[in-house]
């Protein structure tokens, strides 16, 4: 008896994590391009110097109404360098470009440097994230 209670609880626990994620997703990144160069359907591991200014253009198609949307780019392990765009509306179906201006640190350790990720993300005030990328950056 015990078995069948606890197969249910995480069929629960599992459908409600899969309809909470369906939730949130009010729509998707379909392309990011830095400094002009499309690096999310290439797979490019891009390479800057410290002290630039990147600038990073983010495509994102709404599935559902949102309000307060931005996106956020940082270095991975540089959380506080975070740069954010302006806030804006999104409406179901529309495409929406957002450029945003990340400063790379001047004293980023060129060692450590190899595995950092350039992180993506569109999100919403209310309705959370609605999707992430991360891409390869030196």
């Amino acid at each position: 008896m015990t078995s069948k209670n606890l197969l249910v609880l995480l069929v629960a626990v599992f459908a409600l994590a899969v309809f909470s994620a369906g939730v949130n997703a009010f729509g998707s990144i379909t392309n990011v391009e830095i400094d002009g160069i499309d690096v999310l359907s290439t797979g490019v591991d891009l390479s800057t110097f410290a002290g630039e200014t990147a600038p990073v253009l983010v495509t994102f198609k709404a599935t559902a109404d949102a309000e307060d949307v931005r996106v956020k780019v940082w270095i991975s392990g540089e959380k506080e360098d975070i740069a954010v765009s302006k806030r804006f509306d999104a409406i179901a179906g529309k495409t929406y470009r957002q450029w945003v201006y990340l400063e790379v640190p001047f004293d980023l350790d060129d060692e450590l440097d190899e595995s950092r990720k350039l992180e993506i993300i569109v999100e919403s005030r209310q309705d959370g994230i609605a999707d992430q990328e991360s891409i390869g950056f030196t």
